[in-house]
């Protein structure tokens, strides 16, 4: 039981890992209470390409936006109570993001690597409740300076067992660092309406319907965000300035959940609003561009050892 639990609270917090900054989206499309793999280990493997959009403005109208994320972490627990089912985990992650713009009059940047490192907890001491949370540091590798090339994710989730068939879910996660600070509310409930549906309606971390065909396998109708914040460097014709990346998209998705070890999921949709937003480096004077809708493809691999 207690390996039980032990990999089903680090799915969860593994697949929230990068996107935390909700860059890839990648949250949590698997059910925390059906999960029962062994093993306290686990490594994630995940990957989003939006295909090339086209500027809203007509002055930009032949030109193209291109975003692509890569992310890889492992994370570990190293304590474990088993009487409150509660423990302490740490991970390390590297994410890969390339946002091309050719004729981008602000930045020539086009890949940008960021580095990793989390700290969390996660515990069942109040009845009916399912808790976690952590700090992830995100720091640029191509940048020392911390103050400007690090920025961070906190997140507070909690689930309470409503019901055998209705979860209800609460919290927060808070992007700050690098003159740019969020605060998204998780906030929603997941029903199992029959064996085979199961409905998902957490904000912004799991909206999706789920069709189970059989035991293995599983199909989606779930919705995406994508969020991603970075500086560029100090010889950029807009020294050291920012920018952010932020869509919704909806998609179909097709999960993989039989072995004990890997799970898998792949998907294929349409962004259905995209802003980017360009600043200096106080996060000032911003430029607002829309971008029009864009197909995306991706995936998600997690094992357990």
């Amino acid at each position: 039981m207690k390996k039980i639990f032990i990999s089903l609270a680090m799915l969860a917090v593994a697949s929230l890992q990068a996107d935390a900054d909700l860059n890839s989206g990648n949250y949590n499309y698997y059910d925390l209470a059906e999960l029962n793999q062994p093993g306290a280990f686990t490594f994630t493997l995940s990957g989003n390409a939006v295909q090339n959009a086209k500027f809203k403005k007509w002055f930009l109208d032949k030109q193209k936006l291109e975003y692509r994320d890569a992310h890889a972490d492992i994370t570990a627990v190293f304590y474990y109570e088993k009487d409150c089912e509660e423990g302490l985990f740490a991970g390390a992650g590297y994410n890969n993001t390339r946002l091309h713009w050719k004729e981008n009059p602000f930045f020539t940047e086009s890949q940008f690597h960021m580095a990793s490192v989390t700290l969390g907890g996660f515990t069942r001491r109040a009845p009916k409740w399912f808790w976690q949370g952590r700090v992830t540091m995100n720091i640029d590798t191509k940048h020392s300076r911390l103050s400007l090339y690090a920025n961070y994710d906190t997140l507070l989730w909690g689930q309470y067992a409503y019901s055998r068939l209705v979860n209800l879910h609460v919290g927060f996660l808070a992007q700050t660092g690098m003159k740019i600070e969020r605060v998204y509310p998780i906030l929603g409930f997941d029903w199992q309406i029959t064996p085979s549906w199961k409905l998902n309606a957490v904000y912004p971390v799991n909206l999706s319907i789920a069709y189970s065909l059989n035991k293995c396998w599983s199909f989606l109708f779930a919705g995406r965000f994508f969020d991603h914040r970075q500086r560029v460097g100090k010889n950029e014709p807009l020294s050291e300035g920012l920018w952010a990346y932020r869509a919704s998209g909806a998609e179909l998705a097709v999960n993989y959940d039989c072995d004990s070890w890997f799970k898998a999921n792949f998907h294929i949709g349409s962004t259905l609003w995209t802003k980017l937003t360009i600043s200096n480096k106080n996060n000032e004077h911003k430029r607002h561009f829309k971008i029009k809708s864009a197909p995306y493809i991706g995936g998600e691999m997690f094992v357990n050892f």
